[in-house]
């Protein structure tokens, strides 16, 4: 009877109707907390609180209304407002739209959050292998602007052989496909392998092995990856070869020795980035395969720490451009794919 009579206040009188009045605006706020936009729940909090705000000035400016807090006066007269559940209300609604706007700004930020969090895990996954990326999220590693760590590191380069004459006959367009080509197929075995796309240099690669963390057998899964590249690269040039292009070679050299990791950079950019005479030293060797006429030198350094059942052809006291002290390099024949000359 009481919600009949609420159609018609007059019936129950106006003081009384403010009893039920907050209800339907507060169901529809409420309700737009769904739509889980922030902007949107502000305009439901201020059109529904004009509503109430309305209906409250529509009772309290009726002539027959009247404030009270005696509860038999609120008994026998329906045109009493009952002061004590007005304030109530209010502060109900007050409360009720701060914790509407709250929760779904607190869901936007994690939205927000979230997205920015895709974003970077989906960046992260382009340098990364999925097994480092996966060690670095669930652990607590962290390294923090201005902090350095001087590491072992594996580091591995790959370049093009001949790619400046290739070039000359191809289109824009054709070299970039045959980068992209490229460089797809040598990331797949530097991820397998736990290793670190550092950058690609043009027609080169750059990959460590032991970066952000050691996997405690660098040295053997930056070998293990230049033998899969070489086999990458053989599968893929019987496919181009079925298509009547060229085929490719690249020579790759790898060194292991202490590099310094870590954040380089200013206020408008950081960089995560890997120095040391490592870097250069692998670069040089990687140069070396001209002279040696093979497509696969590592350093010393790096075969005392590599387990394999072929015998590697050793070259003693090979001097490094820019470097005074020589080092010993080993021909690793048996792992490489036809070098241009055997094609010929």
């Amino acid at each position: 009877d009481y919600n009949s009579l609420y159609t018609n206040p007059n019936d129950i009188g106006l003081g009384r109707s403010l009893n039920i009045a907050p209800i339907l605006p507060l169901t529809f706020l409420v309700s737009g907390m769904l739509f889980l936009r922030n902007s949107l729940i502000l305009v439901f909090i201020a059109f529904f609180t004009g509503m109430f705000a309305l209906d409250i000035y529509d009772v309290v400016k009726d002539e027959r209304t009247y404030f009270t807090s005696d509860f038999e006066v609120l008994q026998q007269d329906g045109f009493a407002i009952n002061l004590p559940v007005l304030i109530v209300w209010i502060n109900v609604w007050v409360i009720v739209s701060i914790v509407c706007w709250a929760v779904i700004y607190l869901v936007d930020r994690l939205m927000r959050d979230v997205v920015k969090f895709e974003k970077s895990t989906s960046q992260f996954g382009r340098y990364f292998s999925p097994a480092i990326r996966e060690k670095i999220q669930e652990s607590d590693f962290e390294l923090l602007e201005n902090e350095n760590n001087t590491q072992m590191v594996a580091v591995l380069f790959t370049d093009i052989d001949g790619f400046t004459n290739l070039s000359e006959s191809m289109s824009s367009k054709e070299i970039i496909e045959m980068l992209s080509e490229y460089q797809d197929r040598m990331i797949k075995p530097i991820f397998k392998n736990s290793g670190t796309v550092d950058k690609f240099i043009g027609d080169s690669v750059m990959a460590t092995f032991g970066t952000p963390v050691s996997q405690g057998n660098d040295a053997q899964n930056a070998f293990n990856c230049a033998v899969s590249m070489n086999q990458k690269l053989t599968s893929w040039n019987e496919n181009r070869k079925l298509n009547g292009l060229p085929e490719i070679h690249h020579r790759i050299g790898i060194h292991f020795g202490p590099c310094v990791v870590g954040n380089i950079g200013g206020e408008q950019r950081i960089e995560f980035a890997i120095i040391g005479d490592a870097v250069n030293v692998a670069s040089r060797i990687c140069d070396a395969c001209k002279e040696f006429d093979t497509d696969f030198l590592v350093s010393s350094a790096l075969s005392e720490h590599v387990s394999t059942d072929k015998k590697l052809e050793l070259h003693k006291d090979y001097e490094v451009r820019g470097r005074s002290e020589r080092i010993d390099l080993m021909n690793c024949l048996l792992y490489t794919s036809p070098s241009p000359r055997d094609v010929e």
